[in-house]
């Protein structure tokens, strides 16, 4: 059983890499180094669903990276969620 978990997860890690994931911890999602003319690019958009897939594979723990305004952000504002959409991803981890 902890095999196949193992595997799964394994499988899990390798799509959301090859999709441009920085980790399952449900921050960034999508992380792309250099992407933005040289800032960090990314797509906030896939965070919440990243953090779904990490619970569904057993996570108990989750870190975001969020800010009021992360379009004016100095650095990571694409991979960070709105601080008013914060809540709503938490409800959906509860």
């Amino acid at each position: 059983r902890a095999l196949v978990a193992s595997v799964l997860a394994v499988m899990m890690i390798l799509s959301l890499t090859a999709c441009g994931a920085k980790d399952t911890s449900g921050a960034p999602g999508g992380n792309a180094k250099g992407g933005a003319g040289g800032k960090t690019g990314g797509e906030r958009q896939y965070v919440p669903a990243m953090a779904r897939a990490a619970k569904a594979f057993g996570a108990t723990g989750y870190f975001f990276e969020v800010h009021p305004d992360p379009d004016s952000a100095l650095s990571d504002g694409p991979n960070m969620l709105r601080l008013d959409d914060l809540e709503q991803v938490i409800n959906t981890l509860l």
